[in-house]
């Protein structure tokens, strides 16, 4: 289950527009003009969200919820679906693990600087 470079270039290029749409909150000067960029920022979030949940979440996830079956399954038979992570050796699950959390410290810190904003309103 792990994402191609495309897709990882595309999570990137999101994280990298919703911290310049963060940025310029501060400098916004009208409450229009600064609850147009927190929807946006909002929309981008969860577009990210889906992203990680398409991408990094494993098979079947779609319809579970956040947490979805994981890049294991959760069923007694996971090791005989395809693209459930059985077939990663031992330093590619680690590596997939690793990036998945880097990619959720990133929403966390997402949804903060969000937050903070519509705290100042």
């Amino acid at each position: 289950m792990m994402m191609d470079q495309e897709q990882m270039d595309r999570m990137h290029q999101n994280w990298s527009r919703m911290n310049h749409m963060m940025e310029d909150v501060p400098s916004t000067k009208s409450a229009q003009e600064r609850r147009r960029l927190l929807e946006e920022h909002q929309e981008a979030m969860e577009e990210q969200m889906e992203l990680m949940h398409r991408n990094m979440m494993g098979p079947g996830a779609g319809n579970s919820g956040m947490m979805g079956q994981g890049m294991m399954g959760g069923q007694a038979d996971n090791n005989q679906r395809p693209g459930n992570g059985a077939d990663m050796s031992s330093e590619e699950r680690l590596q997939f693990m690793e990036e998945r959390m880097n990619q959720m410290q990133l929403m966390m810190e997402q949804m903060l600087r969000h937050q903070q904003q519509l705290d100042k309103k």
